[in-house]
């Protein structure tokens, strides 16, 4: 298997939807956030000597962040080549 450079994690259930924030909701919100981080630790965990580089985690960055959040990766994963 190829060395893994980098994790980026943009899981996260959608903040704004037009579901009511009942508990079970709310509960699912930070379940998809910690959950699926717990998720990517347990793996990196695993790798022993091949760890990732960077681990990038963003959640709740929608449609409007989106451009952003792009040039961020981009600037990220320029230091990784």
């Amino acid at each position: 298997m190829k060395p893994i450079k980098a994790i980026v994690n943009l899981a996260g259930a959608p903040l704004l939807s037009f579901q009511r924030w009942t508990d079970e909701y709310k509960n699912e919100v930070v379940q998809s956030r910690v959950g699926t981080t717990k998720t990517f630790v347990d793996f990196v965990r695993d790798l022993k000597d091949q760890k990732p580089e960077v681990y990038i985690s963003m959640s709740g960055v929608g449609k409007f962040f989106l451009k952003l959040a792009l040039l961020y990766f981009n600037k990220c994963f320029q230091r990784l080549l």
